[in-house]
């Protein structure tokens, strides 16, 4: 029984001892300036290509410049591939949507035009009623958001030295939303 015991205990105990890892040691130079990523287009001389292999049923991405490969190809699965075109063109349309709403680039305004679809009701009633079969819908609002930190003390003796002050956040919002149909 006590050879069982001290068994146990140093299981338990070796599960402790070697969670007392040091983390590792970090750079503690502090730099002034944020070091970030400069992200440059390739050039047109540099073609990048999927290409499906039937014989081992992949497909193989490549960067190429005068038909000569310039890294490494990337080997992916037919559904990684599908994974990754549909990442890819839901980035796409997203940033088409983001351009229109903030109307910088050029055909932007054309844009703004389609960024809701318009309805179709095939019915003679409601024609005979609003005059027509579309229905425009055109959203607007506001959306107001309050972050704060609210810091309270009390000296009361009668509260734990823990509990007499307290760090709470104030989050408070105000969302005010129409839409209009035409």
């Amino acid at each position: 029984m006590r050879k069982i015991c001290i068994f146990l205990l140093f299981l338990l105990c070796g599960n402790v001892l070697r969670a007392q890892v040091n983390p590792a040691v970090k750079d503690t130079t502090k730099t002034q300036f944020s070091v970030g990523k400069l992200e440059i287009q390739n050039p047109p001389s540099i073609v990048s290509a999927y290409r499906y292999d039937p014989v081992t049923d992949r497909y193989i991405y490549t960067n190429t410049v005068d038909g000569f490969n310039i890294n490494y190809p990337i080997i992916l699965t037919p559904k990684e591939y599908e994974d990754l075109v549909l990442k890819e063109s839901r980035r796409d349309y997203f940033r088409k949507k983001s351009d229109a709403i903030d109307g910088k680039k050029a055909g932007s305004e054309e844009a703004k035009k389609n960024l809701l679809p318009r309805y179709y009701i095939n019915s003679g009633f409601f024609e005979s009623i609003f005059g027509s079969n579309t229905i425009d819908v055109k959203p607007t609002g506001s959306v107001e958001m309050d972050l704060g930190v609210r810091y309270t003390k009390q000296d009361n003796p009668s509260f734990s030295p823990r509990n007499r002050s307290s760090l709470t956040f104030d989050f408070d919002q105000r969302i005010s939303m129409s839409l209009m149909g035409k």
